[in-house]
């Protein structure tokens, strides 16, 4: 595979690591998608694996999805893309940890969601502030309330 602008991967002793590289905040676009999700076929292919890391570069695990790409044209891409990752995510052959520094916002936060584990520090934020735009958090709504309780998810959403 050639070389990723925005994804990198790498294998260490074992635990493979998928790292955002878009600082400072790490917006999820298109390209960091498609990326993203040749990078989670080549470490499924990985048999020496044994945890898959999801992590990124600068002070935000990810402040969400780039708005640009939510324009008429692209919107479509952005979903199917975004649901394929999370999909591989989800069905991925060995343990998944999200490492949270900074925010966790929106799709970065959904993405988070998709993982078996999420390790943050403690100053760590999750939200979801498309809701403020009357924008549904698909993901988030159905996998937020089993992890942290109704309660607290409807806190969040």
């Amino acid at each position: 595979m050639s070389e990723m602008q925005f994804v990198q991967w790498q294998v260490k002793e074992g635990a493979g690591y998928l790292t955002f590289k878009r600082p400072p905040v790490n917006v999820i676009n298109i390209a960091l998608l498609h990326e993203l999700l040749s990078a989670l076929e080549m470490a499924a292919k990985e048999k020496t694996l044994r945890v898959l890391v999801l992590r990124s570069e600068g002070k935000m695990f990810s402040a969400g999805v780039d708005v640009a790409d939510h324009t008429a044209d692209k919107v479509n891409e952005m979903i199917t893309l975004f649901d394929r990752v999370c999909t591989s995510l989800l069905d991925f052959p060995t343990p998944t940890l999200a490492a949270v520094q900074g925010h966790a916002l929106g799709g970065g936060c959904e993405l988070a969601l998709c993982c078996d584990l999420i390790v943050a520090v403690e100053s760590a934020n999750f939200g979801q502030p498309e809701i403020k735009l009357a924008v549904v958090a698909p993901i988030a709504a159905l996998r937020m309330p089993a992890l942290i309780g109704y309660r607290r998810a409807a806190e969040l959403l």
